[in-house]
Order: structure tokens, then C-alpha cells, then sequence
């Protein structure tokens, strides 16, 4: 990913890409926001990665057609699991882990952690 001048953005860059994703909400877009707003600092400077995490916790709330096609999207997918209980592979015979497996965990729970910040908000303002 650093080699890749597309993903090598100053902060500000970042936050206006992730802004961008949720405001259109588009394909493209959810896929993007399920692989990055899961991210997790390895090394250097944390409190970049600590500020993108926060514009997502505050302003994903705040965008209803976000989260709804989020939600859409996680009821889409499903678990690699076979209806006699194997593990359903391609085939190669591996499985896409981060496809079918920790994408469908991370935006349900992101729905759910979400969704009750913006009640929270909403009674907080009533």
C-alpha cells in the first residue's frame, strides 16, 4: 500500500476521501469504506490514523443513506459457510477471509456502534 500513490495521501487528503465516501455512498464507495475504516496504525505516527478514526465515529452517524447502504450491503454477503456445514471455497480451493468473513463482521457491528451514537445524539439534542 505505501508504494501506491493513490493510498500515499497527507491527513487532510484522507479525511476528505473518507468524507467523500460518505457522503455518495456509491459501490465503490461502501467497498472502500469496509476495507479502510477498519484500519489499525502498525507503525509511525498513531494519532493520524487516531484523527481519521474519530471523523469516522462522528460524522458516519450523521449520514442515514451511509448506513443504510452499508447495512444493505452487509445483508448481501454471506458467511463462507455451506448449507451442510463445510466451508465454502473458491476453486483453488481458499477462502477470501477479508471478503467473506471479517467485511460481513465489520459492517454489521459499524451499523450497530453507529447506529446508537446517533440516537444517542438525537435524545442528547431533545
Amino acid at each position: 500500500m505505501a508504494s501506491n500513490p493513490d493510498l500515499t495521501q497527507t491527513a487532510q487528503e484522507w479525511q476528505s476521501r473518507f468524507a467523500h465516501w460518505m457522503g455518495l455512498g456509491n459501490p465503490e464507495d461502501l467497498l472502500n469504506a469496509s476495507i479502510f475504516f477498519d484500519m489499525r496504525p502498525l507503525w509511525g505516527n498513531t494519532a493520524l490514523a487516531t484523527k481519521l478514526r474519530s471523523l469516522i465515529s462522528t460524522q458516519a452517524p450523521l449520514s442515514p443513506r451511509f448506513l443504510k447502504l452499508l447495512a444493505l450491503n452487509a445483508l448481501q454477503r454471506s458467511v463462507p459457510i455451506t448449507w451442510t456445514g463445510a466451508i465454502d471455497t473458491q476453486d483453488d480451493g481458499t477462502v477470501d477471509l477479508k471478503l467473506r468473513g471479517t467485511a460481513i463482521l465489520w459492517m454489521r457491528l459499524a451499523c450497530m456502534r453507529w447506529r446508537t451514537a446517533r440516537k444517542r445524539a438525537t435524545r442528547a439534542s431533545a
